[in-house]
């Protein structure tokens, strides 16, 4: 009777003499992917950039974001990538690369002017040092 135990895996499986229990656990559920959207677009309408007064809103330190949305449109016509050379500015709110130190300490992240919210983000720290005075088509 001893030799006859000592052949059967009493872990919980279902096993037979001198054969390994096998699992039964489910197996882990796929990996659930969300699909975050843009929260943006470079959609135009009557010299405001309509397609990014949402993140003006979002991001407004207290301006105007329908004012802003026309100081962006005037300034990128709504292009994120948009840089001049010849002032140094770049992205929507044309801001100067030469800010980004400055900008540092004040906007979370590494400084990347084409990327709207950074861009968005750095225009808001710069309006609540100069206000509107920061975009000379304001």
């Amino acid at each position: 009777m001893i030799g006859l135990l000592a052949g059967l895996c009493l872990c919980g499986g279902v096993a037979g003499p001198y054969q390994p229990a096998v699992r039964l656990d489910p197996p882990p559920p796929a990996p659930v992917v969300v699909e975050i959207p843009q929260l943006w677009s470079t959609d135009v309408v009557n010299g405001h950039c309509v397609g990014f007064e949402f993140l003006l809103g979002y991001y407004s330190p207290g301006w105007d974001a329908r004012r802003m949305s026309g100081i962006m449109y005037r300034e990128s016509r709504c292009q994120p990538t948009v840089a001049r050379s010849d002032s140094g500015s770049t992205g929507l709110l044309q801001i100067l690369r030469s800010h980004c130190g400055w900008l540092s300490s004040r906007v979370d992240g590494p400084c990347n002017l084409t990327d709207p919210v950074y861009n968005i983000r750095a225009g808001a720290a710069l309006w609540r040092e100069q206000g509107y005075g920061a975009w000379s088509t304001a």
